[in-house]
């Protein structure tokens, strides 16, 4: 099971800028993650780990916070 420090490693290899992350910073809404970087993100986590992540769904619902993301997560194994 992926723990959520794994995700914050991903997503610091694929953000935008310097800011750090932590668990409820809103990825989307302040910058972090941006569409290119969520495919980017999406593709490393099953590459990584097997998860999938379908873009059909509610991106910035998912890419909200590491917890949306994480919940997501456990959500769909």
């Amino acid at each position: 099971m992926i723990k959520k420090i794994e995700i914050i490693d991903i997503i610091d290899s694929v953000k935008i800028g310097n800011k750090p992350v932590n668990e409820s910073l809103n990825l989307i809404g302040d910058g972090i993650l941006d569409s290119f970087s969520i495919l980017v993100f999406v593709a490393e986590l099953n590459s990584k780990y097997g998860y999938n992540i379908s873009l059909d769904q509610n991106v910035n619902t998912i890419f909200m916070s590491v917890d949306s993301i994480y919940d997501y997560i456990l959500s769909q194994v």
